[in-house]
């Protein structure tokens, strides 16, 4: 097999344009889920402190 297979058939560059992509919405997803359990804590803690 070839040093230079890619099964995807995607350059580095869009590879990278791809992951750069992904991991935006996941910075913006963890981001959502953070506030969201912070303000459930404040409406209604779980683990009492």
């Amino acid at each position: 097999m070839p040093q230079d297979f890619d099964p995807n058939n995607l350059t580095d560059a869009q590879a990278k344009e791809i992951h750069q992509g992904f991991y935006s919405y996941m910075v913006v997803f963890i981001a959502i889920a953070l506030v969201a359990h912070l303000l459930c804590w404040i409406w209604k803690p779980w683990i009492p402190l």
